[in-house]
């Protein structure tokens, strides 16, 4: 091996110094030299390059977050057709049960809120669960939901991420298809209400009285005993003396005092309707009278088993109970 030797002599009178280097030391100092010149050489031509692409990938965040954003509006808008959709097929629906067609679900049960305000307790002897339910009130334990809804198609979500373009383009693609199926379906609806308008006369559209919704059609904790119990019909609150109306066309069934009802009034529309009205303060109608729609037939009060001034408010439908809110249209 060689050896080579370094003397360094100074300027002063200082000794002249020697240091020995072997040969394979020169060797691995120049080759690390040589590695570290290309690190940097290869560092800096990265450097230029990216300094050289810096517009365009500034151009392409932009032109990506633009995007980003214009794929978020589109969800946003299917968001809001599928509402409208649904909302559609609801009031679709609630025609259906009104005029009596197929695909109207008269078997839907809700779990009511607990009820606020002005509720009643009551339920009338001939009062039944809705169809294909059964309920013994000796227990607590009430039936399992059995909310059956109608066969339109359940809503599409909307793409998983808003950069998700091709979930948004198929959803996009459902959300047509759902809007054909729905546009065939209204003219099937509207051919079958051509020459029912005495039906649709006798039956109750509209809101009874103007207040609050406190209590809901089915299932709820009883204001009185704490316990679950069925309710017949749906409860709106107001003060002593508002005025209840008739929904719809009829003849005046029952008019008087009716257990827990407290002053009530039963209307009879024809095609199997009758509508109750409990908890009244003054009686404007008698038995055997015709009324109209829109026809002012009592005021509301708190008589009755009552917890405060509210109006009891139920329908049937062929000797069968079922929720009011299924024939109000909003």
């Amino acid at each position: 091996m060689r050896r080579f030797t370094v003397i360094i002599v100074p300027n002063d009178v200082s000794a002249v110094r020697r240091f020995g280097i072997d040969s394979i030391w020169l060797r691995r100092a120049a080759i690390a030299g040589a590695v570290v010149a290309l690190l940097m050489g290869g560092a800096a031509v990265d450097w230029i390059r990216l300094r050289r692409q810096a517009p365009e990938l500034a151009r392409l965040r932009v032109q990506a977050e633009e995007q980003r954003a214009a794929l978020a509006a589109h969800a946003g808008a299917q968001h809001s057709l599928e509402g409208e959709l649904a909302r559609l097929h609801e009031l679709e629906r609630r025609v259906r049960v009104i005029a009596n067609l197929p695909k109207a679900s008269l078997e839907q049960a809700r779990i009511a809120r607990t009820p606020r305000l002005g509720v009643g307790g009551e339920q009338p002897e001939d009062a039944t669960p809705p169809l294909g339910e059964t309920f013994d009130p000796s227990t607590d334990a009430a039936p399992a939901d059995a909310a059956l809804q109608d066969d339109a198609p359940g809503p599409v979500s909307a793409a998983g991420s808003p950069g998700d373009a091709s979930a948004l383009l198929a959803a996009a693609d459902a959300l047509r298809d759902r809007a054909r199926a729905f546009a065939l379906d209204l003219e099937e609806l509207a051919d079958a209400l051509v020459g029912r308008s005495e039906r649709l006369a006798a039956t109750p559209v509209q809101w009874p009285a103007d207040g609050w919704l406190t209590s809901r059609f089915g299932y709820r904790v009883s204001p009185f005993t704490g316990r679950r119990d069925f309710h017949p019909g749906i409860d709106i609150a107001a003060e002593i003396g508002t005025p209840v109306l008739s929904p719809a066309t009829g003849r005046v069934a029952f008019s008087g005092r009716r257990g827990g009802f407290g002053n009530a009034i039963v209307i009879d529309h024809g095609y199997g309707i009758r509508t109750t009205y409990g908890h009244l303060q003054t009686l404007r109608v008698h038995a055997g009278e015709r009324i109209e729609r829109g026809a002012v037939i009592a005021t509301i009060g708190n008589t009755g088993l009552s917890t405060g001034p509210h109006l009891h408010y139920g329908v049937e439908a062929s000797g069968k109970t079922v929720d009011p809110l299924d024939y109000i249209i909003e």
